[in-house]
Order: C-alpha cells, then sequence, then structure tokens
C-alpha cells in the first residue's frame, strides 16, 4: 500500500475558521507557528505544530501558503515525488489575493491534473476545507484521514461517469452528460483516451455487428479494472 502525503494550499486567516474558540479569550486557537507560512512558504503539520525544517521523505501533511511563487512550489513537491507515495492537493482560488493560478501551479510545472488535485472552498461546506474541524479535535487522523474525508466521494463519482459514458455512448447520445462524463474520464484514468481511440477504430455497431460487440467488451473490462485499481489506491 503506498504511502499518502496531502499537500494543502491556505492561508493564515482563512485556515484559522476551523479552529476552535479558547476561553476565556473569545479568540480563535491557531496552529503553532501559523504566521510564518507566507514567508517560508511551505511547512509540515505535525498535531497542531508547523515545522519549517520539514523532511520530505517522512512528513506526510503540509500547508502551503496561496500565495507561493509557482517555481518555489515545484520545487517542493519534486523534493516529495516518490514511487512509493501518492500525493493529494487540496487548493482553493483564493479570490481574495487576486485568484490562485491553478494552471500556472499545476500544469505549468508538469504536475497531471487529475483525481487527486481538488478543488475546495474555507467558507461553503463543500466537503472540503471544513474537515480540518475535525483535524483540530482529533489530529492523529493525519493525512489519510483528511484525504479519506475530503475524497470520500470519490469512487462514486468514477462509477456514475462510467456509467453515464457507456449509457450515453450505446443510445448514440452525445449529449452534455456524456462530454461531461468522457472529459471526468480522460482526465482521471491514464491510457483512457489511447483504449478508447482503439476501440472507435473498429467499424460497425456493438448491437449487431460481432467485431464491434468484442471491441467494445474489452474497452469496458479495461476501464472497469482501471476504476477498481483507482478505487483500491483510495483505501
Amino acid at each position: 500500500m503506498k504511502e499518502k502525503k496531502l499537500i494543502v494550499f491556505t492561508n493564515q486567516t482563512s485556515i484559522k475558521t476551523f479552529s476552535p474558540e479558547l476561553f476565556p479569550e473569545r479568540k480563535k486557537e491557531e496552529f503553532e507557528n501559523i504566521g510564518r507560512l507566507k514567508e517560508v512558504g511551505v511547512m509540515a503539520l505535525r498535531e497542531k505544530q508547523l515545522i519549517e525544517n520539514y523532511n520530505a521523505l517522512h512528513d506526510e501533511l503540509f500547508l502551503v501558503s496561496d500565495v507561493i511563487q509557482p517555481s518555489r512550489f515545484k520545487n517542493f513537491y519534486e523534493s516529495l515525488l516518490s514511487k512509493d507515495c501518492d500525493i493529494y492537493i487540496l487548493y482553493h482560488i483564493n479570490r481574495g489575493q487576486g485568484g490562485f493560478d491553478f494552471e500556472k501551479m499545476f500544469e505549468g510545472n508538469g504536475i497531471t491534473m487529475d483525481y487527486k488535485i481538488k478543488e475546495g472552498e474555507h467558507l461553503g461546506g463543500n466537503g472540503t476545507y471544513e474537515h480540518f474541524g475535525l483535524y483540530w479535535g482529533d489530529p492523529s487522523m493525519g493525512s489519510k484521514g483528511l484525504i479519506d474525508a475530503i475524497w470520500k466521494n470519490l469512487a462514486n463519482d468514477f462509477q456514475r461517469n462510467k456509467t453515464d459514458f457507456i449509457a450515453n455512448y450505446i443510445s448514440n447520445e452525445k449529449n452534455d452528460s456524456f462530454e461531461k462524463s468522457k472529459q471526468f474520464l480522460e482526465r482521471n484514468i491514464e491510457g483512457f483516451v489511447d483504449k478508447f481511440k482503439l476501440f472507435e477504430e473498429v467499424k460497425g455497431s456493438p448491437y449487431i455487428d460481432p467485431a464491434k460487440r468484442e471491441a467494445f467488451n474489452t474497452f469496458e473490462e479495461w476501464l472497469d479494472e482501471a476504476i477498481e485499481q483507482i478505487k483500491e489506491n483510495l483505501k
């Protein structure tokens, strides 16, 4: 089983939203050293303490300033890369600081925008950043617990998009639902584009032409296996 690391783009004001209030002061508790995040750029979160001199091999949960320069982020990200770990990223649009350019931050740095990169909101209750409220109560949940909570519906997303894609293709309805499901599968399943192209190159209808039916069955079997492997990786 691969190790899971989580990178969270945030800032001192926004992440404080989910911390408990201190009494009788009536002010929000904060992660220790959070005031250094903007200047430092990247810090490891261990329990409730942010560490400037993190260990890229052993640390698993990182907070990253949402105004970090893409070149600095690239150096950090590449220091984590390993065949033995999967890296998940949570980011937000950061409208208050002029916007977050995710294309420059990720695609511009050669980072594939797949299911392991998720856009969230600090405010809005969309099932992402608010899980840091749970983390405050139980920091032992760590990166894996946060990933499990934030990405909990992903397995259903894969199955729903696969079902929509196949149903619309078979019924020859190339509508918005088909295009959205196709784009989701293309973005998140390695090899999907090539496998689907091979299937489409076979002439005929899967209803009446044996060669096309066999190609369809082969493609669908491959797609099911690819989705099952992703579900296994999420465990």
